[in-house]
């Protein structure tokens, strides 16, 4: 068994938002995409139901936002690294 320690409050908070977020998002078929139907307000009020204190800079997320998506752009994707390891944007073309 591993000995992990305690995460942070902070870090449970953001993956908390990050659970509610994609949860109530919506699906759309047609675009292949996640979007964000919660307001940064909702979202606050939610944690302030389960937390003591809201730490404001794990709230990162808008009304509208696209979560996941097939060409790898939404915000909860993870940027691709390149061959020394650092983290860049993705070359789109359109």
């Amino acid at each position: 068994m591993t000995h992990r320690g305690h995460r942070s409050p902070e870090g449970l908070q953001r993956q908390a938002v990050r659970k509610l977020v994609f949860n109530q998002s919506r699906r759309d078929r047609i675009q292949a995409e996640n979007i964000n139907l919660l307001t940064r307000e909702q979202i606050i009020a939610e944690l302030s139901k389960q937390f003591d204190g809201v730490v404001l800079c794990a709230v990162k997320f808008e009304r509208g936002e696209v979560l996941m998506d097939s060409r790898g752009r939404g915000s909860l994707q993870q940027l691709p690294k390149d061959k020394n390891g650092l983290k860049h944007a993705l070359d789109v073309r359109e």
